[in-house]
């Protein structure tokens, strides 16, 4: 796969579905909580801010932010938080400059969160062998090993918001160690045992690199204790 040429084409509005199974509405919202919370905190991790400096305020399905900096906007939305963090610390930067790079970060991240986020977390809670259940995460993967087979990142050559958001999404596929939910003893049994044969996708590999590499000694995030049922 052409991963720079496709990339191209989404960043142009041509945006694939994933027929997903489930939206992040009719996931329960803590768990769709974790996934953000691993996007913010890891941000705050990079830019070398306490994770005190936000104070997470669920909103029913939504999650929102609240920053204890009296310079920082009070009560935002996720995706405007770590806009915010971008602005109260510009280096080393997340969000590129350019504003192509930009568009297309944006378009990418969003696609992460929306589309493919609700089809890892229901496989995370309902493992299934089947190939076209799997079909919409083995997307996710191919793409990150497309646009990664020439250089380390998925937009160039430093690490962005949209690494942190599509690994954060794909490490429970990944089995990434640094994941704060891996080996929890609620998980199905084919996750704990490692028994998931997504997890040697060359994508998975990746994923489990930009863990290793940029957030070897976080574990920020509390696992949940439980399974929550949709």
């Amino acid at each position: 796969m052409d991963g720079a040429l496709e990339f191209a084409s989404w960043s142009n509005g041509d945006l694939p579905t994933t027929s997903a199974p489930k939206s992040r509405r009719s996931l329960p919202p803590e768990l769709v909580h974790a996934v953000d919370l691993e996007r913010l905190y890891w941000s705050l991790h990079i830019k070398g801010l306490d994770k005190n400096t936000v104070l997470p305020v669920p909103r029913a399905r939504r999650l929102g932010v609240r920053f204890l900096d009296s310079a920082a906007n009070p009560a935002i939305g996720i995706n405007a938080a770590l806009r915010e963090i971008e602005r109260l610390r510009p280096t080393p930067a997340l969000i590129p400059a350019l504003s192509a790079a930009r568009r297309r970060g944006m378009a990418l991240e969003r696609w992460f969160c929306n589309e493919l986020a609700p089809c890892v977390l229901s496989f995370l809670l309902h493992p299934v062998s089947d190939k076209a259940a799997q079909k919409p995460m083995i997307r996710g993967l191919e793409l990150i090993a497309g646009l990664t087979e020439r250089r380390l990142y998925l937009l160039g050559d430093q690490l962005s918001s949209v690494d942190i958001t599509a690994a954060a999404v794909l490490a429970p596929i990944a089995r990434s160690e640094g994941w704060a939910w891996a080996g929890q003893a609620w998980m199905p049994m084919v996750q704990r045992s490692g028994r998931l044969p997504l997890a040697a996708h060359p994508g998975a590999v990746w994923v489990r690199y930009i863990y290793e590499r940029h957030a070897a000694t976080r574990n920020l995030v509390k696992a949940p204790a439980r399974a929550w049922l949709p």
